[in-house]
């Protein structure tokens, strides 16, 4: 299996790999026009379970590899040829068929494309302009393979810039733009009924002051809050404010945090949330930089606050900064004029390993680790991890329940001795008067005051005996 390419897209659950060696043409000379080139399949699709290339396809420079994208089980993937939609299914990598049986694309005139995080829906985009001029940005919400479609969403004079899924996969927030001169900035939250398939949207505008210097935006839930970074020149340096808006649930706005909690005026060029929503990175990070220099500032969120945690400075630059999926570990890919390799960091932002080949020029997190294990052993290895934790459980169990009786047989011990101390401490005081009594001419009423006396003993032993206790 030839994986020399220049990129590549790993299903989400790793079983195939879309690989593009590049944008390549070839001559064909059986043709009358000897100068006419043909495009050579440049996109492999290989089945990795099986050490297998599953079939080829050729895109030409109008269509950009990025518009490959995997549903989230992997069964389907798609793309974007030209402004057409095209679906594919796994694992013979066909389009799949509309309601009649006809395998063709889903709908043209597509901008752009996103799946659901959870779900086999598509939301598409496209645009109506007139005179160049945007009238309204169109988003349509498709069910795959069925083709079913939730109503469409118009957002009249308002271009897409991008789009973020809270983590509960039913809540989607959509930043948008005026296309003015001076471009003014609002966000549209939707809630998703995936069943009916239907939704409800409130359109919210994210600043009311001057905001002309923002020359670009970028958006992230982090928890139930959603973060938006906003980037301006300052003394051409890119500087950044991030304000962090409160959603209303019951209304879907955004309100934003007090003043107070927002970050203002950081020398930084990006903002890399976590994947888990807990941290972000303000990077200062250029690989064209000749400087040679990198920065990174680590941010945690509790307490509806945002918490500095530390700083990192490099005498290298920062190509790139990743997270990976379960937002505990991060990299960063150092250059100067040639690559330097990467360094892995936790949350935490301690070193962990420092990878240094200059021969590496592109880093990924993987996907997802479960799918490589085989169900069965997994489960195997956590039922014996069970019964090793199970028998730790019952030794401390065991010396726990063994000290609690060890404690109850003192307690036992300590009652007897008390009581055969009393007892025999009487028994000494009644023999020694053992003589004087023998002297005594025993009557009935001697008995009956002895038999009092010895009653009375008795009971005051008892009585003895449960103070001690």
């Amino acid at each position: 299996m030839d994986f020399s390419t220049k990129d590549y897209l790993l299903s989400n659950n790793e079983n195939f790999i879309i690989t593009f060696w590049g944008n390549t043409t070839s001559t064909n000379s059986e043709s009358k026009d000897a100068a006419k080139e043909q495009l050579k399949e440049n996109v492999f699709i290989w089945d990795l379970l099986r050490n297998d290339m599953i079939r080829g396809l050729a895109i030409g420079k109008d269509e950009k590899f990025e518009n490959f994208k995997w549903s989230y089980d992997s069964k389907y993937f798609g793309r974007i040829k030209k402004d057409i939609l095209i679906v594919y299914e796994a694992p013979k990598m066909q389009m799949i068929p509309d309601s009649q049986g006809v395998r063709q694309p889903i709908k043209d005139n597509i901008k752009e494309y996103f799946w659901f995080p959870n779900r086999n829906n598509i939301i598409t985009l496209s645009e109506k302009r007139s005179n160049q001029k945007l009238n309204e940005s169109i988003l349509q919400f498709i069910e795959i393979p069925t083709r079913k479609t939730f109503p469409a969403s118009a957002i009249a004079g308002l271009e897409v810039v991008s789009l973020e899924w809270h983590k509960n996969n039913i809540t989607l927030a959509i930043l948008c733009k005026n296309t003015d001169k001076n471009p003014k900035w609002s966000v549209r939250i939707f809630e998703f009924d995936n069943n009916r398939l239907s939704y409800r949207s409130m359109h919210t505008s994210l600043f009311t002051g001057d905001t002309n210097n923002y020359f670009s935006l970028s958006m992230k839930w982090i928890g139930n809050d959603l973060f938006i970074s906003a980037k301006f020149k300052d003394n051409n340096l890119d500087t950044m404010n991030v304000f962090p808006f409160k959603l209303d649930k019951k209304t879907l706005k955004v309100e934003p945090w007090s003043n107070d909690k927002f970050l203002k005026n950081m020398k930084h060029s990006h903002f890399i949330p976590s994947s888990n929503g807990v941290h972000f990175i303000l990077a200062c990070m250029d690989p064209n930089n000749t400087n040679n220099y990198g920065k990174i500032d680590l941010y945690a969120i509790f307490d509806n606050a945002i918490n500095y945690c530390r700083s990192f400075e490099f005498t290298n630059n920062l190509e790139n900064i990743k997270w990976d999926q379960s937002g505990r570990l991060f990299i960063i890919e150092l250059t100067r004029k040639t690559p330097e390799g990467v360094r892995f960091y936790d949350c935490e932002g301690n070193l962990l390993f420092d990878y240094k080949d200059a021969t590496t020029q592109v880093m990924h997190w993987r996907p997802r680790h479960f799918p490589i294990l085989d169900k069965n052993a997994e489960e195997e290895d956590i039922k014996k991890n069970f019964k090793q934790i199970q028998k730790l459980y019952e030794e401390d169990d065991s010396q726990f329940l063994s000290a609690i009786e060890q404690l109850k047989r003192n307690e036992r011990k300590k009652i007897r001795e008390t009581f055969m101390s009393t007892v025999n401490r009487r028994r000494n005081v009644w023999e020694s008067q053992k003589e004087e009594r023998e002297k005594l001419v025993p009557s009935v009423e001697s008995v009956i005051v002895e038999h009092e006396f010895i009653i009375e003993e008795i009971l005051n032993t008892h009585e003895e005996i449960i103070n001690t206790d």
